[in-house]
């Protein structure tokens, strides 16, 4: 298969998920420090996990409408490779990093063909509208997750992903509701630069080596 697309796992939260991930062959692990998050961890915990980690292993941190400031001690403090951020942040945040930047948007299973907000956070129900949105933004990749009301992302749900039309000016990456068994499918249809995934390789809140495993090898078009 060509075009084998970049694996992260998100929502790390103990040494245990990282080594699950990276074993699994994941390209990329992600911490979560955004406070409202039942998937928020301490950097201080995060640093611990990742001093221990081996090499080669791209290490992601997922921010929403923190301060600048905040971002460097904790991307300094956790050496952190990416920054993916999650909330309002705007073009002008966004430039200018000394890292990799990922940007979210959310994308919304409707048929109306307008931008919607929510508490400042764009949602886009139109692939045309995202793109002008994208086109805007000066970062490495962007994420495209699925809308849910009163949620950043994570919930583990899909949108339809027959409302995708074509690419996008930046690589991109697709999330929401993915898992072993619909992976291959996404990958098929949509052909993104990545996929990811956190709650559709747990069993019961926390990574499962066997789910991991299976996530990486369906992403990539079969056994490894």
């Amino acid at each position: 298969m060509t075009n084998v697309p970049r694996v992260k796992i998100c929502g790390i939260g103990t040494y245990e998920d990282a080594l699950i991930a990276i074993e699994s062959g994941a390209h990329a692990i992600a911490f979560n420090f955004v406070g409202s998050s039942k998937r928020y961890i301490n950097p201080e915990k995060a640093r611990d996990i990742v001093i221990k980690l081996p090499p080669f292993v791209s290490i992601v941190g997922v921010f929403a409408d923190e301060p600048r400031y905040s971002v460097e001690e904790i991307a300094s403090l956790c050496r952190l490779q990416v920054l993916q951020f999650h909330g309002q942040e705007t073009p002008e945040y966004c430039k200018r990093w000394s890292y990799s930047t990922i940007k979210a948007f959310r994308f919304a299973d409707s048929d109306q063909d307008v931008e919607k907000q929510e508490k400042g956070i764009a949602i886009y129900s139109s692939w045309s509208a995202l793109g002008e949105a994208v086109h805007e933004y000066d970062v490495d990749a962007v994420l495209i997750d699925t809308y849910t009301p009163g949620a950043l992302g994570g919930t583990g749900k899909a949108f339809d992903w027959d409302r995708i039309e074509g690419t996008l000016s930046k690589p991109w990456i697709l999330a929401g509701g993915l898992n072993p068994d619909n992976v291959a499918e996404a990958v098929k249809k949509v052909k993104p630069y990545g996929v990811d995934v956190a709650s559709g390789v747990e069993v019961e809140g926390r990574k499962d080596p066997a789910r991991a495993r299976a996530f990486v090898v369906a992403a990539s078009g079969g056994p490894l």
